[in-house]
């Protein structure tokens, strides 16, 4: 983007923001200082705004053109340019109307698509249980022999502590140590129900996956 555009793109944003946030609406920083959105009645939409180079037989024609960054739905207004009727300064108006209108199709948009992410998600949940149960079974009878061998053998020092003569002391500190690792270990430390819902569903997968 050309200097000038960038001085022209400045006093343009500086006056759709007022604009915007004069009928209550707000703006947000996204990731750095230069990437905002808007957030009309509390639905975020992503904008942008471009110097693109076109040419005709005799010059560079150079233009701005903003845009509603990202889905927009079939039939809405997505751009706004300068053109022979004005600049962008002079479709700020325009643009705030379209923002209005375009939120609430956004809004549906994202929720329709948030619930099919969700039914998608049921849906593979269900058919990884059967796996993820049996992973869930061999990890808890590894844990269950460990806490029970592990307690056995606490038991049967805790039996014998006559031939640990002068090391008393030590044995009752191991002990108590080792009944706690064995707690940790045992799968029905926090109850049935605890135990049992670890096996009701697999787990979800990260927002990232």
């Amino acid at each position: 983007m050309s200097e000038a555009a960038k001085d022209r793109t400045l006093r343009f944003l500086s006056g759709l923001f007022y604009a915007l946030e004069d009928r209550n609406h707000s703006i947000e920083k996204v990731n750095g200082p230069h990437e905002v959105r808007v957030v009309i009645n509390g639905e975020p939409v992503a904008i942008t705004i471009v110097e693109p180079n076109w040419r005709d037989d005799r010059k560079k024609i150079r233009r701005l053109i903003f845009s509603i960054d990202g889905h927009v739905p079939k039939g809405a207004q997505r751009n706004w340019q300068d053109s022979a009727s004005g600049g962008l300064e002079k479709k700020i108006p325009s643009i705030v109307l379209g923002l209005e209108r375009m939120a609430p199709l956004l809004r549906q948009w994202r929720e329709q698509l948030e619930a099919k992410r969700a039914v998608r998600e049921a849906e593979r949940r269900e058919q990884e249980l059967p796996a993820f149960r049996l992973k869930q079974l061999e990890s808890d009878l590894q844990d269950w022999q460990k806490m029970t061998l592990l307690m056995d053998l606490i038991a049967y020092l805790d039996r014998n502590t006559e031939e640990t003569g002068e090391d008393q002391e030590r044995l009752r500190a191991w002990i108590e140590w080792a009944t706690t690792i064995a707690r940790c270990s045992d799968p029905l430390s926090k109850g049935v129900k605890s135990f049992l819902d670890r096996y009701s569903q697999a787990p979800e997968r990260p927002a990232w996956y």
